[in-house]
């Protein structure tokens, strides 16, 4: 081994670091000079495979290292520059003793070293694997909101840094001392970034106090109103985002809301930010928080005074829009009087009548509720077939679509207005799947297929599959949708394509779903994945086109899933769970089961080149190792199942 001399001077210096011999008078010196050599990338590699974490663990652990303080703060200037290189993927973030160390050294009472304790900390708290440590401890929340108090800003914001990362995972009881300090964080602290760490944490905080009114009382309504106007997007963005919580944490106590004037600013964003910007679809989404809650819309008249101006900007926004429409969904039969003076307040327009239509569906909803006996919901569907001529067309056809008899009255007297009869029964044929047909053209007219059988808004289930039931049951109920033609959901659809395809050469069909979660909710959908020539896709319906169909022409299985996954962010949604199925047979008269989920890939704990590898190792060990080469007719008899285990590593 070369001597020190010999070395290069970085080198030389992590030679000393390493000497356990060094008296620590020196260490400080030397850290000082380690530090200096760290502006280079290069030494950051070296650093690491030198175990230089193993190092400063050994020396923070010295029982006479606390009179060293010098020492200490370039200690941990050293780690907080090293994790923040390599988003602390390393050997001290998967230390439990690591971790810890710094947990210790963070309520230390010397100032000059609190602040890189809690630097190093803020990195800990941004590494997944540091992260699961932090969370198993039991007194990290209490650590933290006691450094949240510190006399030193910087170090507080380090702190709440670290409680808006742990507080949606560990919730823990918050009080007015705590939340008043953060909101007194945010008007005296100047750094955007940690500005915007600290409104996360009022946001995550909010839904961990012990009582609502801590929100009003601590005066949180007006502090996030003033940074809407922020001149840095992402922290008006937070702010919007932290009101949207606050509003759904306040539910029947808004008229604290409306009165701070906030619904005024939520409005002016709406109407004058551009589009698809995280700004203007928080501001819309807690618009609608407020403009749903009953008790609140009656002092909401900063709303309703730019209605429908304002609505119609709202539904603009796709994520919003989306959500109003499963509200309404939700409220199917049971139509709130809330809900229907905003859409009266919409319908009052041409405009607005269009926006309603287009970005609601509000047809099913409106019947649903006018058949309850609703006046109200009644009068909205005039005023909506009035001035939009697709609503009408619509309406004349929902009874007969969905096997619905008798028309009512109210259904039959409004299109007497406009000399509409209502439809007669319609059948859908099959597709024409001849043999001479390319596998993308059977996919196409499948799909085709699909879209003319309708999405299922009306809140009636027509058909249920069972997933315990086998495949021959399960193409039962295939052929009985095809059969009546009703509406479907994405499973019916699943199952519907499943049928179409079978038999088709070379294509290899198996379940994809996705989970997914938006305000707080979970939601599941499925389509059928498709693989021919080496190239995916999928055959599928849903509430959102952009989540159906996907032609095949997608490399690979990941590819596909990152498409969708991106389509459910724009919508709003975050996709934290795909699942996988084995293949279906391509016959239809077998006993077997239908292995709807064989493995899950969480997709928030892996990476996407480990998601890329373990979703390639299922598939290709669940596919036929030779896919129908063409179309024979069944042997009678019951096939053997073809079992297939799950990956080890999901």
């Amino acid at each position: 081994m070369a001597s020190p001399r010999a070395l290069n001077p970085f080198t030389a210096l992590l030679h000393r670091v390493h000497n356990p011999d060094l008296p620590l008078d020196d260490l400080a010196g030397i850290l000082s000079d380690l530090h200096s050599y760290l502006g280079h990338p290069t030494n950051h590699v070296i650093a690491i495979n030198a175990g230089v974490f193993a190092d400063l663990r050994r020396w923070l652990s010295l029982p006479d290292i606390g009179q060293h303080q010098n020492a200490i703060v370039y200690i941990f200037l050293i780690i907080d520059a090293l994790l923040d290189m390599f988003d602390g993927r390393h050997a001290f973030v998967n230390s439990v003793d690591g971790v810890n160390l710094v947990l210790e050294w963070v309520a230390n009472d010397a100032p000059s070293i609190r602040l890189p304790v809690g630097r190093a900390l803020r990195r800990l708290a941004e590494a997944p694997d540091s992260f699961a440590i932090l969370l198993k401890s039991d007194n990290v929340i209490t650590t933290l909101l006691n450094v949240l108090f510190d006399n030193d800003d910087r170090v507080a914001c380090c702190a709440a840094a670290c409680l808006a990362s742990l507080l949606p995972y560990r919730p823990t009881k918050a009080v007015l001392r705590d939340y008043k300090r953060l909101l007194n964080l945010l008007e005296t602290v100047s750094n955007d970034v940690d500005k915007l760490d600290v409104i996360r944490a009022v946001w995550n905080m909010s839904n961990c106090l012990e009582s609502k009114d801590t929100i009003i009382e601590a005066g949180a309504i007006p502090v996030m109103t003033k940074l809407l106007t922020y001149n840095v997007p992402a922290i008006a963005s937070g702010a919007a985002g932290a009101i949207m919580a606050l509003s759904i944490s306040l539910k029947g106590k808004l008229a604290a809301v409306a009165n701070a004037g906030v619904i005024s600013t939520l409005c002016d964003i709406v109407l004058n930010t551009a589009d698809a910007t995280p700004l203007r679809t928080n501001a819309a989404i807690a618009l609608r928080h407020i403009a749903e809650n009953e008790t609140a819309l009656p002092t909401a008249s900063a709303l309703l005074e730019h209605s429908p101006y304002i609505l119609r900007s709202v539904l603009g926004v796709r994520g919003s829009a989306c959500a109003i429409r499963r509200h309404l969904e939700e409220k199917t039969g049971r139509a709130t009087a809330n809900v229907l003076s905003l859409l009266q307040t919409l319908l009052d327009d041409d405009e607005g009548c269009q926006a309603a239509y287009d970005c609601l569906g509000i047809v099913p909803f409106l019947v649903n509720g006018a058949t309850n006996g609703n006046d109200q919901a009644a009068t909205c569907l005039r005023q909506l077939c009035a001035r939009c001529p697709p609503a009408l067309a619509e309406l004349s056809t929902f009874f007969v679509k969905r096997r619905l008899a008798p028309v009512p009255v109210f259904v039959e007297s409004i299109l007497n207005e406009h000399r509409l009869p209502a439809a007669k029964a319609m059948t859908l044929p099959r597709p024409v799947l001849s043999p001479d047909m390319s596998v993308r053209d059977r996919v196409r007219a499948i799909q085709d297929y699909l879209d003319a059988l309708e999405y299922n808004h009306t809140g009636f289930q027509f058909f249920m599959i069972d997933k315990r039931d086998p495949m021959q049951t399960t193409a039962q109920v295939a052929d009985a949708i095809m059969a009546e033609a009703l509406p479907i959901k994405c499973l019916e659809a699943c199952a519907v394509a499943m049928v179409l395809t079978c038999g088709t050469p070379g294509l290899v069909r198996s379940p994809l779903r996705f989970r997914s979660v938006a305000n707080g909710r979970r939601y599941w959908h499925i389509v059928c994945l498709l693989e021919a020539d080496g190239a995916f896709g999928a055959l599928g319906l849903s509430r959102q086109k952009s989540l159906g169909y996907r032609p095949i022409h997608f490399p690979s299985v990941t590819a596909l899933v990152q498409d969708y996954v991106a389509c459910y962010e724009r919508l709003g949604h975050h996709v934290d769970r795909v699942t996988l199925g084995t293949p279906f047979s391509h016959r239809m008269d077998t006993q077997d089961p239908v292995i709807w989920s064989a493995v899950t890939f969480p997709i928030a704990g892996l990476s996407p080149e480990s998601l890329s590898r373990h979703i390639a190792a299922f598939y290709s060990r669940a596919r036929p190792r030779r896919p129908l080469a063409k179309v024979q007719r069944q042997p009678a008899g019951r096939p053997r199942r073809d079992r297939i285990s799950a990956i080890d590593a999901v």
